[in-house]
């Protein structure tokens, strides 16, 4: 897993890439390739099988598995990058053995109370 101020960089810089890209102005290819770079490096170091860097940029509910139903679970979460950081720690805890710490969760909780008080 990313360090979180790493994550925070690269996060920037791929949001900007996408700003870009989504303005139209015409983008040369090896920066597009850089922002493709990013995107890979944040999903890869953050274990996110579900596209939930992706979901979060875009303002869509975030998915995780929840492991005793196997059933996916949508959660809607505020547009900062604690709370995005914080929820893939989240959801790889989950894959990986199921078990948090519930400080942390009640952490995470707080942070997603955020987005229900916006």
């Amino acid at each position: 897993m990313l360090d979180f101020d790493i994550f925070c960089l690269k996060l920037r810089r791929w949001e900007l890439h996408r700003e870009l890209e989504e303005s139209g102005i015409y983008i040369p290819a090896v920066v597009q390739e850089n922002g493709k770079k990013l995107y890979r490096e944040l999903i890869e170091g953050m274990s996110d099988r579900h596209e939930n860097i992706r979901r979060w940029y875009s303002r869509e509910e975030c998915v995780y598995i929840n492991p005793q139903t196997r059933e996916e679970v949508k959660v809607m979460l505020p547009h900062d990058y604690e709370a995005i950081y914080c929820f893939l720690k989240y959801c790889e805890g989950l894959d990986r053995s199921g078990e948090l710490d519930p400080d942390f969760v009640e952490y995470l909780e707080g942070l997603l109370q955020r987005t229900q008080d916006e």
